[in-house]
């Protein structure tokens, strides 16, 4: 996975390798997007608590000078357990570059107080976020369907931070935050799923309206970036992140059980769509599938939109059976794509890495930009693509 590097004189936050501060600014790779169960649909798990400080006002309310306060009391904790993760302080940061970290890692919208947050990721997938919707926000991101490593990991990040950090907590509400609906273990899980069934049927806005009246959050992925509030009939592309915060008085065991039940039955009911749309659709979707392949190994010139398009197209091919075969170390004649690669457990990991890395901010921040930044998103698409074979 290539981390785009900044233009020559455009001052960045450190990134901070095993040995050295580097001093210009990398995006955290996403090795940990491969892998994990019901692949075809759960793109990814994130599960995350909430933390603020006993003594501090929320971020919403605090000076400046007590936002930085803030930090200052956190971020020294998370330098000593987190020796080798990347860190960002977002004053030393473009506007591009804050975006790029927003984007890829559903960090609340950027506000006045930005210059006093700071970030810190590892290449595991944990993310670490200082004084975004609250002085602390700490997830777990996890690809596939799996819980309990995620959740154990969130524990024991839980236990070691509650040990060093005296948190805004009462026996009668539990940990107090920004956001009301997360009083209590201030415990929230979210999922990325691909939906291609559901979208492409008339089950959609049945669907969303389910999931709102229950309470459960539904962000689609629109052409340049994301969109949230009230589900259209049909989203723009068939990736949809759904997730809700555990509620006061709710067992965490309890919560996270209910979402993970309303998460297979889920994972069911696309797959029995998919099963009756492939019966009249099968030859539209191969050919889809064929097309989209080729076009990305092919262009010199793609923009965000087009090449979030092709990928879901070849995603929609991979998951109906009917994308065309890959190119294999031990097989001249290729592997059909379902199944696993030599050098890739996953047939969805690169697409699902690509999906994310082809984003706007996450190129823009380079420097470039028009003609320029579609030819990078393109040699991009070109290097980390699987070789189809067409």
């Amino acid at each position: 996975m290539t981390n785009w590097r900044p233009a020559t004189g455009i001052k960045f936050g450190p990134w901070r390798g095993a040995e050295e501060v580097v001093a210009d600014f990398r995006l955290p790779p996403l090795d940990w997007l491969q892998g994990g169960a019901d692949r075809d649909v759960v793109v990814y798990l994130r599960l995350q608590y909430a933390r603020n400080l006993r003594d501090a006002l929320f971020p919403w309310k605090a000076s400046p000078s007590e936002l930085l306060d803030i930090r200052q009391r956190i971020a020294p904790i998370l330098d000593s357990q987190l020796p080798q993760a990347f860190r960002y302080n977002f004053e030393e940061l473009d506007t591009a570059a804050s975006e790029a970290l927003t984007e890829r890692y559903f960090l609340g919208p950027l506000q006045s107080y930005d210059p006093s947050r700071s970030l810190f990721v590892t290449k595991e997938g944990a993310v670490f976020s200082i004084n975004d919707t609250d002085h602390l926000r700490f997830s777990i991101f996890s690809s596939g369907s799996d819980f309990s490593k995620p959740l154990e990991t969130l524990r024991i990040w839980d236990e070691k931070l509650d040990a060093l950090l005296d948190w805004a907590c009462t026996p009668d509400l539990g940990f107090l935050t920004t956001r009301v609906e997360e009083v209590g273990s201030a415990l929230s899980c979210g999922a990325l799923i691909f939906i291609p069934g559901i979208v492409y049927s008339s089950m959609f806005e049945r669907l969303s309206q389910r999931l709102l009246s229950q309470g459960i959050r539904v962000r689609f992925y629109a052409s340049g970036g994301e969109e949230d509030g009230e589900a259209p009939a049909a989203p723009p592309n068939p990736l949809v992140e759904i997730s809700a915060p555990g509620s006061l008085g709710t067992d965490e065991n309890t919560f996270i059980g209910g979402f993970r039940s309303l998460l297979m039955e889920l994972v069911e009911g696309e797959r029995k769509t998919r099963e009756r749309i492939k019966v009249d659709r099968a030859a539209e979707l191969e050919n889809e599938a064929f097309r989209s392949a080729a076009l990305l190994r092919a262009s010199k010139i793609l923009d965000s939109s087009e090449t979030r398009r092709l990928l879901v197209a070849l995603r929609s091919g991979l998951v109906y059976g009917l994308a065309p075969k890959v190119e294999t170390d031990d097989s001249p004649d290729g592997a059909f794509a379902g199944e696993l690669r030599s050098s890739e457990s996953d047939p969805f990991g690169a697409l699902d890495r690509l999906y994310v890395d082809v984003g706007e901010s996450q190129v823009r921040f380079s420097g470039v930009s028009g003609k320029d930044e579609n030819k990078m998103r393109a040699e991009l698409v070109r290097r980390e693509l699987p070789r189809y074979l067409i």
